[in-house]
């Protein structure tokens, strides 16, 4: 759980208990105006946020205002944004040691928590995962990893490395997610 901020309507800090972390996670949904006055279902965008950041990118970095600005002048259809809590340099990969388990976190518990919870068309076809930085790495990487899940998949300054370079240029994301070598 980090701290919020909560400039837009519709916009909430929600969480949910993690049983393969054994703790709450903390997530942003952003509600669109019209949510729950039919019986509709909505699309719904996961958005991973960039190293160093939080559930709470989303807010600060304008994207929920943009989504909200273009639901409510009708530009785009009404749909469920969710910021996802990846912490600060998982790269969305489940840590070697399974002390953060932030894959498995995202996909088996996550996801059907909101599928659960909320009014969402719970298929491939209404789900898209998008990212920015390291968000946009595990975007890509994830959406291929799991082609059922979602129908789309945007990277967005997408911060893609390989060992070496991460080795060489990401130390301690090298030795906390992918080593049990601490030097």
């Amino acid at each position: 759980m980090n701290p919020f901020i909560q400039e837009t309507e519709g916009l909430s800090h929600k969480a949910f208990h993690s049983s393969s972390l054994g703790d709450d996670i903390g997530f942003g949904i952003y509600i669109p105006p019209d949510y729950g006055r039919n019986k509709k279902r909505y699309r719904t965008i996961y958005w991973l946020h960039g190293k160093g950041g939080d559930e709470g990118e989303g807010q600060r970095c304008g994207i929920v205002k943009t989504l909200d600005n273009a639901i409510r002048s009708g530009d785009i259809e009404s749909i469920i944004l969710i910021l996802v809590n990846g912490t600060a340099y998982s790269m969305y990969a489940d840590f070697y040691d399974g002390s953060v388990p932030a894959e498995t976190t995202f996909i088996k518990e996550l996801i059907p928590h909101i599928d659960n919870n909320y009014l969402t068309l719970a298929t491939p076809s209404g789900r898209c995962i998008e990212g920015f930085s390291m968000g946009g790495n595990g975007a890509l990487k994830i959406a291929l990893k799991y082609p059922g899940v979602f129908s789309s998949a945007i990277s967005c300054g997408g911060s893609f490395h390989d060992l070496d370079s991460i080795i060489s240029n990401r130390k301690e994301v090298f030795q906390e997610v992918f080593s049990s070598k601490k030097n």
